[in-house]
């Protein structure tokens, strides 16, 4: 079974007698079978509430002013103006998102609403008669007097607003979702004026878009000739400027021939300036030898490849080395002196002057050429540099051409298609379509789309069905009684000893603040006895071995303490001697219940000392247990309790009974329990389901803790098994059957009171 839960957490520790901390009152958590149960509990309230509302929501139906709806359906088409392109100032619509929210809003426009008001009004008679009734029947007297008068001027500002809101309020626009289509829907009691209103607020709107679309195009005209004389202006200026450039600078053809001609002479001397730069930068280096060999070896020069390479000095080198070859044969044949060797070498000097004279020569040409050289080199960079700076002013000018070229083309381009545009406007006008059609009118509806009886019924039943259980719900989870096992267990850290059912008496004359005896409970509950055996067993078991005196208390006054400690003695009784002792001195109930008369002697005699008689313990009380009766009120009853007196006499009376039941004050009233606690051995702590709260259990304790009394744990009383079976915790088991539990038949006489006497 699903039970009831709660945390672990705790608020505050409470100290036990035997001086540990214990858990405080611990916090709820969620559980459906808890709040199933709540609802099972308050089934009739629940029940009564649903009644009630869905009778109200039915009457409302059936009294409610019918409302009919008339729908017009638009095709919203996205069309661009006709006045001038997408370049122009004017710009046009494009189809996109934003274009149809922009209609809808337009549709739900307060111009758009009085235009269709002021249309309805002044259309004819029967739709201003409609229009007077749905929406100013204020208006219809100033109409027929006036009829040429508006009906903004007929209610005045005031009057005519709440007629615009009316009229917006019982209108709505919808698109139809993924198409160009929009609903225009209005709500109204007159189906006629219904199907009237959405056609008029179509039809206003197409005329609207006509007409604002003339007045932009007679705007877009008036602009557009404005337009085109200053654009012919600026188109003349922006040519003869052109015109002026080319005339100033010579330019006839800048992009023709001339500028490829230096384009390519720059080209060509550019290749001529790199080649005269190589070839002086070899010539240079056999200028530096041969200005060397000159200053230093002139037999060198010889030796450098350019003089080598001429024909007369290979001549001449060729002629000597003829010579000397001769001479050194003649040399060999005749002496120094020979004629033949004078010639010889006379021819060889000769030769040999020669070829100095030729060497001298090629040098010279050399050296002329090396000159030549760099004046050439020096006259080709002066002309590229030329070149460049001419090319360069020529692209100055071209590019300032280029820019009146492009202005003049543009202004002509402008001129042309604005000329254009507007001498289609003149052909065109009175073509353009409306960027809406009606694709579906509204007709008069025979059926109210309000109120829809039957979901308002179920909606209220519905509705009113579950804020009931959600107020039973709360009601529930916000009262902090015990209510479960859990609460006793895991809230308040204590031992269940025992559930005792509530019983109505069956006898009328029994007073209804008296305990219930056990014959009493036995004619009314089959369980009752089975249940007090039961605490009984548990708090045997529960309690120490030396354990006589139990303490019986509660939180407040009417949880069945009395009952409980008269029952448990009766229980006890019937296995040991057994003493049940009266100590709510201040509201006595276990002599009542015993039939005893009022202010009869019992403790407050023997505590006192006055009129003390033999026979004051009652024995043997339902062939069960003995009882000591509280005796006359006294003035002060904490004091007497407080007193060595009764402690001693207390000590004396358990050497003689096996087991003493007291039956004293709740705690969070008087401090009597407190007193007691001390005295006793054992606390049993009696609470009333579903009436005390948790909290106030818990103070009483951790008083009883702070007393450092031992509570054994806690008995429920007077539980309604209604309750019990709606939340599902606090069972009973088994007790319901003649064959376990004790009938009225078990009890066929109530034992008599017999003579007081003294107990031994």
């Amino acid at each position: 079974m699903l039970r009831r839960m709660y945390s672990e957490n705790v608020n505050e520790p409470r100290l036990r007698s035997n001086g540990d901390y214990v858990e405080g009152v611990g916090k709820k958590k969620l559980d459906f079978q808890f709040y199933w149960g709540a609802l099972l509990n308050n089934k009739l309230p629940i029940a009564f509430f649903t009644a009630l509302m869905t009778t109200l929501a039915i009457l409302y139906s059936l009294l409610a002013t019918p409302i009919y709806s008339a729908k017009a359906t638009l095709l919203l088409e996205s069309q661009k103006a006709n006045i001038i392109s997408i370049e122009d100032l004017v710009s046009s619509e494009q189809e996109s998102n934003d274009y149809y929210g922009t209609q809808y809003a337009v549709l739900r426009s307060r111009a758009l609403i009085e235009r269709v008001i002021n249309y309805l009004d002044q259309s004819d008679p029967a739709s201003r008669a409609k229009l007077a009734q749905m929406l100013a029947p204020d208006s219809a007297d100033a109409a027929s007097q006036n009829p040429s008068l508006s009906l903004a001027d007929r209610l005045g500002p005031g009057q005519y607003n709440e007629v615009v809101n009316r009229f917006k309020d019982a209108m709505s626009v919808s698109p139809v979702v993924k198409t160009k289509l929009v609903t225009i829907s209005y709500e109204s009691p007159d189906p006629e004026f219904s199907a009237m209103a959405a056609n008029a607020v179509a039809n206003q709107y197409i005329e609207q878009d006509l007409e604002q679309r003339s007045l932009r195009k007679e705007k877009a005209s008036v602009w557009m000739n404005t337009r085109v004389q200053e654009l012919k202006a600026k188109l003349d200026a922006s040519e003869s400027a052109l015109i002026n450039y080319k005339k100033e600078n010579d330019l006839v053809d800048v992009s023709g021939d001339v500028s490829r001609l230096t384009d390519q002479q720059l080209i060509f001397m550019s290749n001529e300036l790199i080649k005269a730069k190589a070839e002086l930068s070899n010539a240079t280096d056999l200028y530096v030898k041969t200005r060397n060999y000159k200053s230093s070896s002139p037999n060198l020069l010889v030796t450098l490849p350019y003089v080598q390479s001429d024909v007369a000095v290979r001549s001449a080198s060729a002629d000597i080395e003829q010579a000397q070859r001769e001479l050194a044969e003649l040399r060999n044949r005749y002496g120094a002196k020979h004629p033949i060797i004078i010639d010889a070498n006379s021819k060889l000097a000769s030769l040999r002057s020669s070829l100095n004279e030729n060497i001298s020569r090629v040098v010279a040409t050399f050296e002329n050429d090396y000159q030549l050289l760099r004046q050439r080199v020096a006259s080709i960079e002066a002309t590229v540099a030329q070149d460049k700076l001419a090319i360069q002013n020529i692209g100055q000018q071209k590019v300032s051409l280029e820019a009146l070229e492009r202005e003049a083309n543009a202004n002509r381009e402008q001129y042309n298609r604005m000329f254009d545009r507007i001498t289609e406007i003149r052909t065109t006008d009175g073509l353009d379509a409306a960027n809406a059609v009606v694709s579906e009118a509204a007709w008069v509806q025979t059926n109210p789309i309000k109120p829809n009886k039957a979901l308002i019924v179920g909606f209220v039943l519905l509705g009113s069905l579950l804020f009931a259980a959600i107020v039973a719900c709360i009601k529930e989870y916000l009262d902090d009684s015990v209510q479960r096992r859990a609460d006793i267990e895991h809230r308040l850290n204590s031992k269940l000893m025992g559930v005792i059912p509530l019983v109505e008496s069956v006898s009328s004359k029994r007073n209804p603040d008296s305990p219930l005896t056990p014959v009493v409970a036995a004619k009314s509950s089959e369980t009752f006895i089975e249940a007090v055996n039961t605490c009984r067993t548990a708090i045997t078991i529960s309690s120490k071995k030396d354990s006589k005196i139990i303490l019986v208390t509660s939180s407040v006054p009417d949880e069945g303490k009395s009952t409980i400690a008269l029952n448990l003695a009766y229980s006890f009784g019937k296995m040991e001697r057994t003493l049940l002792i009266d100590c709510d001195l201040r509201k006595p109930s276990i002599g009542a219940a015993l039939g005893l008369p009022l202010n009869n002697v019992g403790l407050t005699n023997l505590l006192l000392g006055k009129s003390v008689k033999p026979g004051i313990i009652k024995c043997n009380v339902m062939d069960a247990f003995d009882c000591l009766t509280s005796g006359p009120i006294p003035e002060k009853p904490l004091e007497l309790l407080a007193s060595d007196k009764f402690a001693m006499g207390l000590k004396s009376l358990s050497q003689h009974y096996d087991r003493i039941i007291i039956d004293c004050a709740p705690t969070n009233v008087v401090s009597d329990a407190f007193v007691l606690s001390r005295l006793a051995d054992e606390v049993l702590y009696v609470v009333k389901p579903y009436a005390t709260p948790i909290k106030l259990i818990d103070n009483g304790l951790a008083r009883l803790a702070e007393a450092k009394a031992s509570v054994v744990g806690i008995c429920i009383s007077q539980l309604d098994t209604r309750k019990s079976k709606s939340y599902g915790d606090l069972e009973f088991h088994g007790y319901g059957h003649q064959y376990y539990g004790y009938g009225a038949d078990y009890f066929e006489q109530e034992a008599q009171p017999e003579e007081f006497r003294l107990a031994s």
